[in-house]
């Protein structure tokens, strides 16, 4: 079975279906979302594309009965960003959003993998693992898979290659602190670490600019689609094929490089029960700090509607350590109401906006 539901018919989620109808992942879609105009109507657009597309069925509406015996679910609903603001600052509604929903998919759709798009993602993801029944493998964010491909498609264009000879994974927050594992990257043959200083440095420097598009687009437009929509796809295809690819997508950390109890982007083999499994890796002392300094970013503005699971509610995940030891000292105090408002936004480091 190939079903996908979507949970949102906004920009994000009637795009998300768009690729997958696109890209043929899946023969049977549905398109949920509480206003039942919207979904409905997305969903008869998407329909008068069946003369030119593989079959398909597709279903819409508002009632998550929708999502029955669904094998992935995508959730993008989200409340609406104002211009000039974190989306950290979506935390809050978001957080109230994403409990109610996991709750309806479980009853609908106990086996399906979660996949996430909504913001802030790394913190909504953390909070739909420690809301769920779900085991937290099946549970994952796109996180800073869409980082990664904006910008291997900016070196590619700059070395004048295919994205497809661009090898260099974005990791840590999706936002300001997210950083690049430059020690591991390739750009065709070449190794980046065996690159001049001037070489690396410029390379540093497509990567900030890269961090500022999804603000310049969301400027110029009002929202992204596009992007995160093919990503979502191409994480979706991922499950229903069981084809083990490599993503780097927010996924609960246990114990990863010293980083515990946080959700956020490393690079995972992605199959068909969700995260198959969290590769190591070798990172440099200055992008081992810059991977902490991002899981403290993550913490401090991240879930405080719940607290972690205890052990014995925390199924096994694969992270290239002992699974005992990964599972211990999980216990955490829920993120108070104050600590939160306090670190919501510094205006003198803005973070990135919407996607």
């Amino acid at each position: 079975m190939r079903k996908v539901s979507v949970i949102g018919a906004g920009h994000v989620g009637s795009t998300v279906a768009y690729a997958l109808l696109l890209r043929n992942v899946c023969a049977d879609l549905s398109l949920v979302d509480l206003d039942v105009k919207k979904a409905e109507g997305n969903g008869l657009d998407l329909e008068h594309c069946q003369q030119f597309l593989p079959p398909f069925k597709l279903t819409s509406g508002s009632s998550y009965s929708l999502c029955k015996n669904a094998s992935v679910v995508v959730i993008t609903a989200s409340t609406q960003q104002p211009w000039k603001t974190s989306r950290y600052d979506l935390l809050e509604q978001n957080s109230t959003i994403i409990k109610e929903i996991m709750q309806k998919i479980y009853k609908y759709a106990p086996n399906a993998v979660v996949v996430i798009t909504t913001n802030p993602v790394d913190a909504i993801t953390q909070v739909a693992i420690n809301c769920s029944k779900y085991p937290e493998t099946k549970i994952f964010g796109t996180g800073t898979a869409l980082d990664t491909a904006r910008l291997n498609q900016r070196l590619a264009r700059h070395y004048n290659i295919s994205t497809q000879d661009v090898h260099a994974h974005v990791l840590g927050e999706h936002g300001d602190s997210s950083f690049v594992a430059w020690s591991g990257a390739r750009i065709g043959k070449t190794a980046v670490g065996s690159m001049s200083k001037t070489e690396q440095d410029l390379l540093q420097e497509l990567f900030i600019q890269t961090q500022n598009t999804g603000k310049t687009i969301i400027s110029q437009i009002g929202h992204t689609s596009f992007a995160i929509g093919i990503v979502t796809a191409e994480l979706v295809r991922a499950v229903l094929n069981d084809s083990n690819e490599i993503f780097p997508v927010s996924t609960m950390v246990r114990d990863y490089c010293g980083i515990r109890d946080v959700s956020m982007s490393i690079p995972c083999m992605i199959g068909k029960n969700g995260i198959a499994k969290q590769l190591p890796l070798s990172l440099t002392k200055v992008e081992q700090t810059s991977l902490a300094r991002s899981a403290e970013t993550i913490r401090a503005c991240g879930s405080h509607a719940v607290g972690l699971r205890t052990t014995d509610e925390v199924p096994s995940v694969t992270s290239g350590t002992d699974p005992k030891r990964a599972l211990c000292r999980l216990k955490m105090r829920p993120w108070m109401m104050s600590d939160l408002r306090a670190t919501k936004y510094n205006p003198q480091k803005p973070m990135r906006m919407l996607f």
